[in-house]
């Protein structure tokens, strides 16, 4: 059992559980990234700053898995402005789709290609880079072609 993602002349597929081993990755490089944004010696980023926390808060039910993570932001929508405000929106849109059908907007795609860019440095597993960097292709065309990714 696996998943299979289309958008025109791009696709990728990997099994089910490789496929959540990639979110939950991301879920973790989220996090990180985040730890290593806070500032609190600049009175500037103050606002930036009470958001990752917020979220940080919630950092241990935001990584023990895909669904702990959906329930959390479901509880709590004032995270997803966060999260919007701080440009890793796209963690959002990537885990909330179902693994069977669906589709991501070229909108879904910018936004996970924004959460790609900004949190590349703190993925720690070699083979999820690796995905990543192919799965990123296929989004890219989303966005270039303004055509939705088929989830399959």
């Amino acid at each position: 059992m696996g998943v299979l993602f289309l958008c025109i002349d791009q696709e990728y597929s990997c099994a089910y559980g490789s496929w959540n081993i990639v979110r939950k990755e991301m879920l973790c490089a989220t996090m990180r990234y985040l730890k290593n944004r806070v500032d609190v010696t600049d009175p500037e980023k103050m606002l930036y700053n009470k958001m990752i926390c917020e979220i940080l808060e919630h950092e241990v039910g935001l990584t023990k898995g895909v669904d702990e993570f959906l329930e959390i932001m479901t509880e709590n929508r004032k995270l997803i402005n966060h999260f919007i405000a701080l440009d890793i929106y796209g963690l959002y849109a990537l885990t909330n789709k179902t693994d069977d059908c669906g589709y991501y907007s070229p909108g879904n795609s910018k936004d996970i290609l924004m959460l790609f860019k900004r949190v590349k440095p703190f993925i720690m597993d070699e083979n999820v880079e690796q995905r990543v960097s192919q799965i990123r292709r296929m989004f890219r065309e989303s966005v270039k072609k303004n055509h939705c990714i088929t989830i399959c």
